[in-house]
Parts: structure tokens; C-alpha cells; sequence
């Protein structure tokens, strides 16, 4: 396998896992709830700053996210990296926007229930959100423009 093929599987897996994994972390989410603990804190992170909840729980976290699956496979684009970059911060203003609509004690008790379950969640948002962020820094790194804004640098610094 040639190097071109790799980063066509690579991009191609990328299409595909994106969307099942934020999903699956939706799905999980519901999962809690539905277990008693009384939270849909853990359904609503992925979907940020949509509502997940349990009316759209399918489709809101994989629009969402197959769409930044298809973004990234364009991110040597700088209009694209300006665009992931915003749909990724929007995603994080979630976490303000609905800041009080959670109560904390249920997610206390999710955590006395099923603490490593938690934790693996936990841990795949995380783990996805640094790749993602990664790949999106790579690309802009190995950007022309990454390379002028060093030329400029060196110039101005050193000169």
C-alpha cells in the first residue's frame, strides 16, 4: 500500500468513525439516564450546542460530527480550518449554554454507579477531541501560511 492509499483509508476510516463514536457516546449517555440515575447531561455533551435529549438522541451528535468528519478530510483548506475551529469552540460554548440546566447530584450518582463506565466515557470524548484538535494543528502547521507567518517571524525577530 502506497502512501496516497493510506491516507485515503486513514481519511476514509475517519469519515466513518467520527460519526459512530460521538453517537455512541450520545447512545451511552441515554443509557445512564435510562439506568434511574436521572441525567442527560451525558447525552447533551456530544451534541453541543444542540440538544441531545432523548427526542433527537440519533441524528443531532451524528449531523454534527460527520460533519466535522468531512471538514477534516478538507482541513489543508485555511478557510475549512477557520471553520472546524469555530464549529469545535461553538461546540465547547455548550458546555456555558446550558451550564444550569443539569442538576449535579445525578451525575454524582451516575459516578457512584458506574464510575469506570463514566470513565471510559470520559476518556473516548477526551482521546477524540485531542485527535481531532491534533490533526487540525498538523494541518495548519504544514500550511503555506504557517510557513510565511515563520518566514515573517525569523524576519522580524532575527533580522
Amino acid at each position: 500500500m502506497n502512501d496516497n492509499q493510506s491516507n485515503r483509508a486513514f481519511e476514509l476510516g475517519l469519515l466513518l468513525l467520527v460519526p459512530v463514536i460521538y453517537t455512541g457516546l450520545e447512545v451511552a449517555g441515554v443509557i445512564f439516564n435510562a439506568a434511574g440515575h436521572g441525567t442527560l447531561l451525558f447525552c447533551d455533551i456530544p451534541s453541543w450546542p444542540f440538544r441531545g435529549g432523548a427526542t433527537d438522541v440519533w441524528y443531532s451528535a451524528a449531523i454534527l460530527w460527520a460533519s466535522v468528519a468531512v471538514l477534516m478530510v478538507f482541513r489543508q483548506r485555511p478557510e475549512v480550518r477557520v471553520l472546524l475551529t469555530a464549529i469545535l469552540l461553538t461546540h465547547y460554548s455548550g458546555w456555558w449554554i446550558h451550564r444550569g440546566e443539569h442538576d449535579f447530584y445525578y451525575v454524582r450518582r451516575v459516578w457512584n454507579s458506574s464510575g469506570s463506565l463514566l470513565a471510559v466515557w470520559v476518556s473516548v470524548y477526551a482521546v477524540c477531541q485531542i485527535i481531532l484538535w491534533a490533526m487540525l494543528i498538523r494541518a495548519f502547521l504544514k500550511s503555506p501560511q504557517a510557513k510565511d507567518i515563520d518566514k515573517r517571524l525569523d524576519k522580524d525577530f532575527f533580522a
